[in-house]
């Protein structure tokens, strides 16, 4: 069972998860409509009540916004703009330099790597997989690509359920590259700049299969 520090901590995973999002994106604002899609919550009201939360204790803060009108809608005459509710991190709450150490210190532990497998398993027959140092903490690394999958026959729909799982976990978004044996081995002969860049950094084999 993967061990989400952080979760324990908070005793929420939802809760996690926002930090994590947040912190990921701290000049953006979301609607509730996105945090619910990317921490892949189930329950809309649920979010909604950790962001009442959070905004209370000054940690976020929330605001209307415009959004734009679709061409097709502006014929419609509205009398008023378009608004929706957003949240963003509050830059003036004095315990924020604390909980952005926090949340980035406390990725998922070592033990998670065999569920990470197991999820990553569904996407296709895997052949070789390779992680940046960096892919099991909160925030990017050095390298381009966060993960190598390197298999035979992927599904389109199944590798992006599956990513869409882990991002809502990292808090944000996974960069990937999915290749066949044969262009790995290409690209791996010719030196090619995307694979150097992973292998160059510090990385982690999670499976090897190509021998």
């Amino acid at each position: 069972m993967i061990t989400d520090f952080l979760a324990q901590l908070l005793d929420n995973t939802i809760r996690a998860r926002v930090f994590r999002l947040f912190f990921n994106a701290e000049e953006d604002a979301f609607s509730l409509e996105d945090i619910t899609k990317r921490t892949q919550t189930k329950n809309a009201k649920s979010v909604a009540k950790e962001l009442e939360r959070l905004s209370r204790m000054g940690i976020i803060r929330t605001y209307t916004e415009k959004v734009a009108i679709a061409e097709s809608q502006t014929r419609a005459r509205r009398k008023k703009p378009m608004r929706r509710k957003v949240w963003s991190l509050n830059q003036s709450c004095p315990h924020l330099g604390a909980l952005r150490a926090l949340t980035f210190a406390t990725g998922l532990r070592a033990d998670a790597e065999p569920m990470l497998l197991e999820k990553l398993r569904r996407v296709g027959r895997l052949r070789l997989v390779i992680m940046s140092s960096t892919f099991m903490s909160a925030r990017s690394g050095d390298a381009k690509i966060d993960l190598l999958l390197v298999g035979d026959s992927f599904d389109g729909k199944k590798m992006d359920a599956v990513l869409a799982s882990i991002e809502s976990e990292r808090g944000r978004e996974i960069r990937y590259a999915a290749f066949s044996p044969r262009e790995y081995a290409y690209r791996l002969d010719v030196q090619d700049r995307l694979i150097r860049d992973l292998l160059d950094y510090p990385h982690q084999v999670l499976l090897d299969k190509l021998a």
